[in-house]
Order: structure tokens, then sequence, then C-alpha cells
């Protein structure tokens, strides 16, 4: 009751400082427990959305895999199996999601979470041009799930991206 009276409240005041309130349910959606990083992150995101193009390019690309994987049978904690990759493509996003999730920590700044996803943009571009991820074949399917899943989920402790537009 109190975490959501305090919440509520920061959500107005960062809102009476004109920062958009879809960028203040986004960060507040997933650091509401952290008002001082959540203030912070609020207000770079802001930023971020009202000049320049990184914010929205990596919205776009983590809306991809998380619309492919939500609703689909695939666990959080299925791993990805390296030898049932068929593609380059898969490969290549596959360590650039490895590269990426080594830089992602909670408590990370938001500029440089969104930096540290750019590095997705390409790979995620090349995989979807290039591979077909809803195959028959069950266990190639479901790889290629794990590892939408997992890129899906680097923004959790960071932002919720979905109620932001371009999503």
């Amino acid at each position: 009751m109190v975490h959501q009276f305090v919440t509520r409240r920061l959500e107005q005041f960062l809102v009476d400082k004109e920062i958009n309130p879809e960028v203040v349910r986004s960060v507040l959606t997933e650091r509401a427990n952290w008002p001082c990083l959540a203030t912070k992150s609020a207000h770079k995101m802001d930023a971020m959305s009202r000049g320049g193009e990184l914010l929205p390019k990596v919205v776009e690309a983590y809306s991809r895999p998380t619309r492919i994987v939500r609703g689909k049978d695939v666990e959080a904690d299925m791993e990805v199996d390296e030898a049932s990759f068929e593609t380059n493509e898969e490969k290549a996003l596959w360590e650039a999601f490895l590269s990426v999730k080594n830089k992602i920590y909670p408590g990370i700044e938001v500029d440089d979470f969104f930096e540290a996803s750019s590095q997705l943009l390409q790979p995620l571009e090349d995989f979807f041009n290039n591979v077909f991820v809803m195959v028959e074949e069950e266990r190639i399917r479901k790889n290629r799930l794990a590892l939408l899943k997992k890129i899906a989920d680097l923004p959790k402790g960071v932002a919720d991206l979905s109620v932001l537009p371009g999503f």
C-alpha cells in the first residue's frame, strides 16, 4: 500500500516535471523500488526520446522478439543450444546477445542500456530477414524461441518498453 502510494506520487511528480507519461510508466514499471534511479532514468529516457534515433530504434528492435515469444510455450529458463543453430544469422545474434547481456546489470544507467542494446540492431534485422522462427522441426523452433525470449527479457529491470510508442 505504501509502495503504491510512493510510486503514484513519484509518477505524478515526474509528469509534473513535463516528462512524457509513457516514459514515466515505462521506467516505473521496472524501477519503482528504486525511486532515485527511476527518477534519473525517466529524465534520461525522456531526453533520449525527444532528440535522437537510438531510443526508437532499440524499442522497435526489442518489440519483434517480444511479440513473437508472447503467448508461446517458452520457459524463461530454457537454454539455447548453439549446436542447433542452422544459420549464420542465428550464430551472430547469439554472439551479440552474449555481448550485450554481459554489459547489462541491475541499476545500469538507462542510456548505457540503450547504447549496449544498439549492438543487437543489425543482428536482429539480419535474423528476421533471413530466419524463419516457426519451423516445423520442434527442436529448432524451440531453440529459436529460447534465443528470442532471452533477448526479449533483457530490458527487465530497466524499463517496460512495451508501453512506449513504436513497440
